[in-house]
């Protein structure tokens, strides 16, 4: 009965194994997306900040 039970075993550790890896993946995407927003935030501030001065 043992050996029944590995092969299902093995399948369960990779599929968490991949849930981890997204969660991995979508961790970094989601603090890219982030990252990204504020730069343009920054960069906005600083456009708008030029335009109005002129």
């Amino acid at each position: 009965m043992n050996e029944m039970e590995q092969p299902v075993n093995i399948a369960d550790d990779l599929y968490e194994n991949q849930e981890k890896e997204l969660r991995f993946a979508v961790y970094n995407v989601m603090r890219q997306m982030i990252e990204n927003s504020r730069r343009n935030n920054q960069n906005n501030a600083e456009i708008s900040e030029k335009i109005t001065t002129k």
